[in-house]
């Protein structure tokens, strides 16, 4: 499948429907840009240890946290329902192998 430019876009537009990516990065992880972003702020607060990037980097994962589980996740499996479901049992969230689904999913 090839990616489009809206696949690959932070946030939910209830008024757009996209088809669901499984390829690529999200062979592994259902969530490659939060990854990323991520690893970079773990990265410079490696780089940088002061209390405000420690304090900075567990705002932004808490908040990411909130986005995925609380908005995104059940936008998507409202919108693809099984085949998203199915897809979660075996993606990690945001590390593969880690963050899965359970077979009955609780959003």
């Amino acid at each position: 499948m090839a990616w489009s430019l809206p696949l690959w876009r932070i946030g939910v537009n209830r008024g757009e429907t996209t088809g669901l990516v499984t390829a690529g990065p999200f062979r592994w992880v259902r969530n490659p840009i939060y990854s990323a972003m991520i690893a970079t702020a773990i990265g410079l607060t490696v780089l940088a240890p002061a209390v405000d990037t420690f304090v900075g980097t567990l705002a932004m994962v808490a908040f990411i946290e909130w986005q995925v589980r609380v908005v995104e996740e059940p936008y998507l499996v409202h919108g693809h329902g099984r085949d998203y479901v199915l897809w979660s049992v075996k993606t990690g969230r945001f590390v593969p192998c880690v963050g899965f689904f359970h077979e009955n999913p609780i959003i």
